[in-house]
C-alpha cells in the first residue's frame, strides 16, 4: 500500500516537473494553428480575393469602356438626330416652298383653264354667226344678213383680243369681201313698183277694137232634089248644112275683136304682176323671169305703146326682167373651218 501511493505519489509530484515542455508544445500548435489559419488564410486571399478583384476590376474596365462606348454612340447618335433635325427642318422648309409654287401653279393653272373656257365661248359663238350666215346664203341668198353675221363675228373676235383669233378674222375678212362684191340690187323698191303697174292695170289703154263687118260665105246653090231615099238624104245634109254659118276674117292678133275680153286681158295682166311680186319676194328667179316675159308680151301685144302709162309700166317690166335674182353666191366655207379648227386646237390639252 505504500508502494502504491509512492508511485501515485511519485507520479504525482513528476507532473510539475515536466509541465514547461507540455506548455511549449501547446504554444507550439497554437503558433502552428495560427500560422496554418495564416497560410490558409493568405492562400484563399491570393487564390480567391486577388483573382476576383482582378476580375473586378476587368469587369469594371469593361463596364468603363462599354460606357465610354456608349456615350460615343450616343453623342454620335445625338449629332446624327442634330442632323436629322437640320435636313427635317430644311425638307419643312422645302415643302413649304413646294407647297406655295403648287398654290401658284394652281392658281395660274385656274386662270389659263377660265382663259381657254372664255376663249371656247367666243368661238362658239363665232361658229353660231357663221353658221348662220353659212344657212342664209344656202337657203334663202341672203347676202346682207349672211355679210352682218360675219361682221359681227369679226367684232366678237375682235374684243377678243386672243393672237389664236387672227387666222379666224384673216378667212372672216376675205368672206365679207366676197359678199360686198356680190350685185344686190333694190328687191324691195322693185316690188313696190311692180304692186304699182298691178294697180294701174285697169287704167291702161288697149289698142283699137275691131269694128269690122266680117261677110259670111254664102253657102253653094242646092241642086235638085232626086227621088227615093238618095234624094232625102241629100235634103237632110243641106238642111242641117244651113243650120252653120262659117264666116272668114282675117284680123291682126293686135286687133281685139270682142270687147268682153278686155277684162280677161286685164286680169291675166294683174295675175302676172303679182306672180312676178311673189317670185322676187321669194327669190324664184325661173317663175320671176317667166312671169315678167308673159306681162311682156300682154303690153306689147295687146296694150296702146303710144300711151305714157303703158310705156311706163313696160319699162318698169324691162328694168324688172334685167335684176339678177339668183347671182352666184360665195361660200363661207373658210372662215367657218378656221374657226372650227382654232376650237380643235383650244380642245387639244396643252402639254
Amino acid at each position: 500500500m505504500s508502494a502504491a501511493a509512492t508511485e501515485s505519489g511519485g507520479s504525482a509530484r513528476a507532473k510539475p516537473a515536466g509541465s514547461k515542455p507540455s506548455s511549449r508544445r501547446g504554444w507550439v500548435r497554437k503558433l502552428a494553428a495560427v500560422m496554418l489559419i495564416a497560410l490558409l488564410g493568405a492562400g484563399a486571399w491570393f487564390y480567391l480575393y486577388v483573382p476576383f478583384m482582378q476580375a473586378r476590376s476587368a469587369a469594371a474596365q469593361r463596364a468603363q469602356s462599354a460606357t465610354d462606348s456608349l456615350a460615343g454612340d450616343i453623342a454620335a447618335l445625338a449629332t446624327r438626330l442634330d442632323a436629322l433635325a437640320a435636313q427635317q427642318t430644311a425638307q419643312v422648309a422645302s415643302q413649304t416652298q413646294l407647297a406655295e409654287a403648287q398654290q401658284a401653279f394652281a392658281v395660274q393653272l385656274a386662270n389659263a383653264a377660265g382663259a381657254r373656257d372664255a376663249d371656247s365661248w367666243v368661238l362658239a359663238e363665232i361658229e353660231y354667226l357663221v353658221l348662220a350666215a353659212s344657212q342664209r346664203l344656202a337657203l334663202a341668198g341672203d347676202v346682207a344678213t349672211a355679210q352682218a353675221a360675219l361682221l359681227a363675228a369679226d367684232e366678237r373676235a375682235k374684243a377678243s383680243d386672243r393672237p389664236e383669233f387672227v387666222p379666224v378674222r384673216a378667212e372672216l375678212a376675205h368672206d365679207i369681201a366676197a359678199l360686198a362684191a356680190v350685185p344686190r340690187p333694190d328687191l324691195d323698191g322693185l316690188a313696190f313698183e311692180l304692186d304699182a303697174v298691178m294697180r294701174r292695170v285697169d287704167s291702161l289703154p288697149v289698142k283699137p277694137i275691131a269694128d269690122t263687118s266680117v261677110a259670111a260665105v254664102e253657102p253653094p246653090p242646092a241642086a235638085a232634089p232626086s227621088s227615093g231615099w238618095r234624094g232625102l238624104a241629100a235634103a237632110l245634109w243641106q238642111d242641117l248644112m244651113s243650120l252653120v254659118e262659117v264666116a272668114e276674117g282675117d284680123l291682126p292678133d293686135s286687133v281685139l275683136f270682142d270687147p268682153k275680153l278686155r277684162y280677161f286681158l286685164t286680169q291675166t295682166l294683174k295675175l302676172e304682176l303679182s306672180g312676178a311680186r311673189l317670185a322676187l319676194v321669194s327669190r324664184d328667179a325661173v317663175n320671176f323671169r317667166a312671169a315678167l316675159d308673159l306681162a311682156s308680151e300682154v303690153l306689147e301685144r295687146y296694150y296702146d305703146g303710144t300711151d305714157g302709162a303703158v310705156r311706163s309700166a313696160a319699162e318698169v317690166v324691162a328694168r324688172a326682167r334685167a335684176v339678177e335674182l339668183a347671182p352666184t353666191l360665195p361660200t363661207v366655207s373658210a372662215s367657218l373651218s378656221a374657226v372650227r379648227t382654232a376650237r380643235a386646237a383650244l380642245a387639244t390639252p396643252a402639254p
